[in-house]
């Protein structure tokens, strides 16, 4: 089991961290990125749960290797589309959560972040 909702590495060394629930540690690994002059290509994601969403989001930040612990068949074919390299624990058809039903894995990359941005304020 993974010992953060999202671990960030590059190379060995942990450079962030969340516990926090649902999309929001991306979020905040968003701003992190930012903040730190990250280079995404870099850096290795270590995420607990991987739908449609966070995969989205990944692609959004230039995320270029990710590690989950479960991931879904939609997660997995947005990752696909990106390019982005995945390993898993455990691949499932589907999460429980809405925001894996509304987002199509074909649909363009921008409009699939600003969903998620509206949704971030009010779904948790």
């Amino acid at each position: 089991m993974l010992p953060h909702a999202l671990s960030v590495y590059q190379g060995s060394v942990c450079v962030f961290h969340s516990d926090g629930s649902w999309l929001h540690p991306l979020f905040e690994l968003e701003n992190a990125i930012k903040a730190r002059r990250l280079a995404p290509a870099t850096l290795t994601v270590h995420d607990k749960i991987v739908g449609a969403g966070s995969a989205f989001l990944l692609a959004h930040l230039g995320i270029r290797h990710l590690h989950a612990g479960i991931l879904s068949e939609r997660g997995e074919t947005v990752l696909q589309r990106f390019g982005i390299r995945v390993t898993w624990d455990t691949r499932v058809d589907r999460i429980a959560c809405a925001t894996e039903s509304l987002l199509d894995p074909d649909m363009p990359l921008d409009d699939a972040v600003t969903l998620l941005r509206q949704r971030a304020g009010t779904c948790r």
